[in-house]
């Protein structure tokens, strides 16, 4: 079939056939070597963000991870997936969690020597907790709190517990900002108010805060005569 075509063709086409051989050969010859610049770029309560360099010779990257208390333990890193990309979102975490990744390339002659990184998610943003009014007077009353469950039914981390009034048909004023904290079992927080109106309606807002978010509670209370 090769004497019927043109000479200069069959000597392209043989070029051609000698460079996929060739670079079929570069390939399957070599490992890849190990990623690079392996490290979280976004992080949030319940994800991870992490990238790194291209790797030579790699097909596939094989993103691992285990929680940093599970691995002291005894367990294994599970895969989390296999990407062509140089980065990856790592989804449906836990919040307020060390997690160790591992981070391998692959190819068909085999498996690079993996890059490691630790990351704690952030915690979950404050969720709901009691607000109530006591020791009500005509000229004063004591604010009281509880500590704030996160959305996963545990106790919050809160920076601050920020405190505001109004009266009616006005905007809400600060009025003091509390320190928060780790949680505190059997917590509660109590701030006193006094020097106010008799016979007054007043509304008040404690808005618990966090890196991550926020939540807020209001009630009403009416000073006595």
């Amino acid at each position: 079939m090769l004497k019927n075509l043109p000479l200069l063709l069959v000597i392209e086409l043989a070029l051609l056939l000698s460079a996929c051989d060739e670079s079929s050969a570069n390939l399957s010859s070599q490992q890849p070597e190990s990623p690079t610049a392996f490290l979280a770029e976004t992080i949030t309560d319940t994800t991870i963000e992490v990238s790194w360099k291209p790797s030579p010779n790699t097909q596939v990257y094989l993103l691992e991870h285990v929680p940093a208390t599970s691995l002291v333990l005894g367990d294994d890193y599970e895969e989390v997936a296999r990407v062509t990309e140089t980065n990856y979102v790592d989804e449906n975490l836990k919040s307020r969690t060390r997690y160790s990744y591992r981070l391998s390339a692959l190819n068909n002659k085999g498996q690079s020597k993996p890059a490691y990184l630790l990351v704690d998610t952030k915690p979950a943003k404050p969720g709901v907790f009691r607000l109530e009014m006591t020791n009500v007077t005509s000229s004063g009353l004591h604010i009281v709190w509880s500590w704030p469950a996160d959305s996963e039914g545990q106790a919050s981390t809160v920076s601050a517990f920020i405190i505001e009034s109004k009266l009616s048909g006005d905007d809400y004023t600060k009025i003091a900002e509390i320190a928060g904290g780790e949680p505190e079992a059997g917590y509660q927080g109590q701030y006193v108010l006094s020097n106010l109106k008799p016979k007054t309606i007043y509304t008040y807002r404690i808005t618990a805060v966090n890196e991550t978010g926020f939540s807020s509670r209001e009630v009403n209370a009416q000073t006595l005569p």
